[in-house]
């Protein structure tokens, strides 16, 4: 098989098939019904679920990634760790989700569960031309059991 010629520069190409970035706002979404598993380079595990965007023609078939960090036990420390689990907090009760007890459902249990949020434009860092949506989900405070 020949190489096929583009007619650019593979980074031209790169740049310009990018999409464009959903416009500052708030917007319904639902939880696709994927979501990745992952780590961060530390290797605490982390779900990234993909928030699509509802009831805008405007915006047709798009989604936002949102990366939740997972509590994990530190091996370094040997101490559980459950800074920054904001996101995962915030997915849980914008969704309004009940959680009681010590555990959460599986990713699954997620999909299909709709809420709000507030996308904003951030550049990407390291490439100030690269614009990445940012998520924030829309959450009522709950009152807490902890006292």
């Amino acid at each position: 098989m020949s190489p096929i010629e583009l007619g650019i520069d593979f980074d031209e190409l790169e740049k310009i098939s990018r999409p464009k970035p959903i416009p500052n706002g708030e917007y319904e979404f639902i939880v696709d019904a994927r979501a990745d598993e992952s780590t961060t380079s530390e290797g605490r595990p982390m779900w990234i679920f993909y928030l699509k965007v509802m009831n805008r023609p405007d915006i047709g078939d798009r989604s936002v990634r949102y990366p939740c960090l997972l509590p994990w036990r530190n091996p370094a420390t040997g101490q559980m760790d459950y800074t920054n689990c904001f996101a995962l907090v915030d997915l849980i009760n914008g969704t309004q989700m009940i959680i009681q007890g010590k555990q959460i459902p599986d990713k699954e249990a997620f999909f299909g569960r709709t809420g709000v949020m507030n996308v904003t434009q951030k550049p990407r860092k390291g490439e100030e031309d690269v614009v990445d949506n940012v998520a924030r989900i829309a959450t009522k405070r709950r009152k807490s059991n902890v006292s």
